[in-house]
């Protein structure tokens, strides 16, 4: 499965949400195997400039692992600008869902977008089969 988690990291998360959501993450990575054979992962935070923290081939072999993945997930920084989610699948469309950053075909692919406020509109630019939404309050 390649698995790609879009991250609200804008002002409108509390410190304490954005934890909250890191922690999820982490937990979500822990349920699968990461691995050549098994689950990939992508990682963007995004609030008024989107940021790719990992793409599904930036770790290849011995160093797809869960171990590593979560590491990235620690890296993230949560920008706390304004909400772009239109940037952020945009950047996410360009760098994330693409063969040249590692998406397979023949795998099932998740994208699970988090987000406080979303619209429905903003997801058509993306072709992806699944996606997940989670809203938190801050």
């Amino acid at each position: 499965m390649d698995f790609a988690f879009i991250l609200d990291g804008s002002g409108s998360i509390s410190r304490t949400n954005w934890g909250r959501i890191k922690e999820f993450v982490k937990r979500t990575i822990s349920a699968f195997d990461v691995s050549p054979g098994g689950s990939h992962f992508a990682l963007l935070e995004y609030s008024s400039e989107p940021k790719v923290y990992l793409r599904f081939n930036d770790f290849t072999d011995a160093q797809l692992n869960g171990v590593n993945v979560k590491r990235k997930v620690e890296e993230i920084i949560q920008s706390r600008g304004k909400t772009f989610i239109d940037k952020a699948l945009i950047l996410a469309d360009q760098e994330i869902f693409t063969p040249e950053a590692g998406m397979r075909s023949g795998v099932k692919k998740v994208n699970h977008i988090s987000k406080e406020y979303f619209r429905q509109s903003l997801i058509t630019r993306i072709t992806v089969s699944k996606f997940a939404v989670s809203q938190s309050k801050a």
